[in-house]
């Protein structure tokens, strides 16, 4: 899955585990992959963080 792709119906057991600099990181279960870690992009960041969040 890219950015903006996975489908949130197909996350189970969504566990939050910090905050960062762009938003929120999240554990949860992802019905095709298991255990992932997630990151939600504060929707309100400007293009040159975007760029910084996908290169970290």
């Amino acid at each position: 899955y890219g950015l903006n792709e996975i489908p949130y119906n197909s996350l189970k057991n969504k566990r939050k585990l910090g905050c960062g600099g762009f938003g929120i990181v999240y554990q949860a279960e992802l019905i095709s992959l298991g255990h992932v870690a997630i990151k939600e992009v504060e929707s309100e960041t400007d293009e040159k963080a975007q760029k910084l969040f996908i290169n970290e």
